[in-house]
């Protein structure tokens, strides 16, 4: 082969990974908008909600995640930005480039965001969406 088709079909494979990588940033693998904060524990017996309906949502990075009617959340902690929920009984993971557990930060009966507890990060939920609980 002549030096000049080896570079064409080099100059094609640098083209064709240039738009696979733009691609996969157009298709949301853009980063999670996170902030660092501290959790405060609760140091009183936790309160705990139930969704009475199923809730799904979507991140700033474009993942996605459900939580199930029925569920049962109890209160663990405080962060600026509201209470924070750990589901009972189970792992409330989300999967996203990573799985992470992860608590609901819940503030005037609104999900206002996530808090990852193994990394201390908040990330806010785009639009903030009221939960249907089951009465106490």
């Amino acid at each position: 082969m002549n030096m000049k088709l080896l570079q064409a079909r080099g100059a094609q494979r640098v083209a064709g990974c240039l738009v696979l990588g733009l691609s996969f940033t157009l298709l949301g693998c853009a980063p999670l908008r996170v902030e660092r904060t501290a959790m405060a524990p609760v140091t009183a017996p936790a309160s705990a909600i139930t969704l009475k309906e199923p809730l799904s949502g979507m991140l700033s990075n474009q993942d996605g995640f459900s939580l199930p009617a029925g569920s049962r959340w109890l209160q663990v902690g405080t962060v600026p930005q509201g209470d924070t929920y750990r589901r009972d009984g189970a792992l409330f993971i989300v999967n996203g480039r990573r799985q992470r557990e992860a608590y609901l930060v819940v503030n005037g009966g609104d999900l206002k965001g996530l808090y990852f507890p193994g990394e201390s990060l908040y990330t806010a939920v785009p639009n903030s969406t009221r939960l249907v609980l089951e009465p106490k």
